[in-house]
Parts: C-alpha cells; structure tokens; sequence
C-alpha cells in the first residue's frame, strides 16, 4: 500500500480539476504535477514497490522517496512486504549468472551488504537485508544503464526486475537453485554436476536449463545449505544429509567422494495432497485400478 503525501501552496486547488495535478490520470504514470508558468514538470509511477521519478532525467527508489521540487513537497513511502513480479524464466537466470558484466556486480553488491549487516547473521533471510540488498542492486544497475529513460516500458522495468531477483536469490538465497526451490510444481532436484539439473514435476524427471556458472558455485550452495541446518561437509566429511529450512531433505555428496564434483538431491514436500484423478491424469494409475480402489473404499 502507497502512502503518498504533496504539499505544494503553489497549485491551487481548481488546478487538479484542470489537470494540473492529477494521481493515475496519466498513461502508465501514478503522480503527474505540472506548474505551466515555469514549465516545470515531474512524474511518478509506483510500479511493484519502486519508484520512478521523473525530472529531466529518470531516478529509481525503492519503497521510500522524499524531497522538495519548485516549492513542492512530496513523501512517497511503500508501507507493505517485498513485492515481486514472477520470476524470470530458467533461461534468463543462466544468461544473469554467465553473463561477466553481472558477475562483476554481483560481487561489488556482495561486498558491500557484507560491509552493511553483522555477518554473524549473514544467511538470515530477513525482510531488512532483502531491502539492502534491492537498494544495493538497483544503485548498481541504474549506474551501469547506458539508456536510463528505457524503463519508463513495462518490458524494460520487467527486464530491471528480473535482475534484481537473481542478484536477491544469489546472495539471500541458493543461487540458481532458488527458481526450482520456491517453484511449487517442483517436486524434487536432481543436480548431477554443475551443468546437468533434472527437475521432477508431477511424477516426470526432465532435463532442465538450469546450470551452475562453476563446481565451485555449486560447492558454495551446499556448504550453505548444511551450515544452515548445523551440519559440516568438507573433505574430511564429504557426504551430508539436512533439511531446509521449508522442510525439503538435502543429501550432498562432494569429492573425493564424488569424482565428478559436488551432487546434490533435494526431495521437496508439496503442500498439495494427490487424489485418485491426480494419480490417473499423471499416468501413475490406470484408470482401471482407479475404478477398483473407489470400489474397495465403498
């Protein structure tokens, strides 16, 4: 939910049935002012919890924006949790991870959260270091937007949100494997190696696009996943079993154990309880034996 507040002693009141000042009148834009006398003009569109703010040029807030303009005074506050478009899809996450600019960012974001929260607390997946986080990303990627005024289209803002999603679940969460894990389709995660992830929906294993950028990211994400759950794995112990904190079971196995590096299972538990239909629509029983069963019952 926005809060929004504009005191401005300027624009009389007659002006907002004129148009002067109007809020969700404009194409794709929330706030419009505009003083003619001085042709000064600034917009505002509230988009997912960000805010684009326009005044010759384009600046991007997250959740919270307040300053003055030509005697205006405006406060704009997101009072709400982290909202998000879906995620992107399997294939823009790996072109985010190979891609070198982003890695480049990734890591400056990375050092500078560090320097930002007690380590100590470092995989806590709190909702303030999820707004850190967003607000290191978006400074970074508006700085490295050679086309800043591209994101006044709905597709470029999707585009900015894609990112920041994958630079949210690299650092707060597990990576690539965050898109399989929050997907509730997604029964169960097979990573053979670091470029080879079978996925099983609905009873079907398949090959999926996922792949890590190297063994050594993939290595990094279970070393996280057992410290999470209290657990050690290194060369000493190369084998663990845990649980995430959703109640998904890990089972990890890395070298020298594993000769062709890190595997890694994780057996999700779906909220969703399977029926007779279910089992027949998914091929795992004929219809026949379905017919048998619903006798037996009655």
């Amino acid at each position: 939910m926005w809060k929004i507040k504009i005191d401005d002693k300027m624009l009389e009141k007659d002006n907002k049935k004129n148009g002067k000042y109007t809020i969700g009148n404009i194409d794709d834009c929330d706030i419009y002012v505009q003083k003619i006398k001085t042709k000064f003009i600034f917009t505002v569109l509230l988009d997912a919890g960000y805010i684009y703010f326009y005044n010759n040029s384009l600046n991007i807030f997250y959740k919270e924006f307040s300053s003055t303009y030509e005697k205006i005074n405006i406060s704009i506050l997101w009072e709400g949790s982290t909202c998000f478009p879906d995620p992107p899809s399997e294939q823009k996450c790996v072109d985010f991870y190979f891609c070198k600019k982003m890695r480049v960012i990734l890591s400056e974001i990375q050092k500078e959260y560090i320097q930002k929260i007690d380590v100590t607390r470092y995989s806590e997946f709190s909702k303030a270091n999820e707004d850190i986080i967003i607000k290191l990303a978006l400074s970074h990627l508006v700085n490295s937007h050679d086309t800043l005024n591209s994101y006044d289209t709905r597709d470029n803002r999707r585009d900015l949100y894609n990112k920041i999603w994958c630079i949210l679940s690299f650092i707060n969460h597990y990576n690539i494997l965050t898109l399989p894990i929050f997907d509730n389709s997604v029964s169960e995660i097979m990573v053979i190696s670091k470029d080879k992830i079978f996925l099983e929906r609905h009873g079907l294993l398949e090959l999926c696009q996922l792949k890590f950028f190297s063994s050594d990211d993939l290595l990094n994400i279970i070393q996280k996943m057992c410290a999470e759950a209290g657990r050690r794995i290194d060369e000493a112990y190369p084998f663990c079993d845990a649980r995430l904190k959703n109640g998904s079971r890990v089972h990890a196995i890395i070298p020298p154990l594993a000769i062709d590096g890190p595997c890694l299972t994780i057996r999700k538990f779906l909220n969703q309880k399977h029926t007779l239909y279910d089992l027949q629509k998914n091929n795992s029983l004929p219809l026949e034996l379905v017919y048998v069963l619903k006798s037996i019952v009655k």
